[in-house]
């Protein structure tokens, strides 16, 4: 069983200080929803994944779940 987040590539990226206000609020809004996302599905012994376009799948693991924590502490 797994948990599917479509996005577009663009914002599955960390946005940079160059980027506009809009680009940096919905990767906020992204990064709660897939805190989320990955905690209830680890809580209901599933996976969790992003898949973008070209078929673009990016299975979410702990490892990157802290690094998506660290990120959004540290913006």
């Amino acid at each position: 069983r797994i948990i599917v987040e479509i996005k577009p590539l663009s914002q599955t990226n960390k946005p940079t200080m160059r980027d506009n206000r809009w680009s940096k609020e919905t990767w906020t809004k992204n990064v709660d929803k897939w805190m989320s996302a990955y905690k209830f599905a680890k809580e209901h012994n599933m996976s969790f994944a992003i898949v973008s376009e070209n078929l673009h799948v990016q299975k979410i693991t702990e490892e990157m779940f802290e690094n998506y924590i660290q990120q959004f502490k540290n913006k």
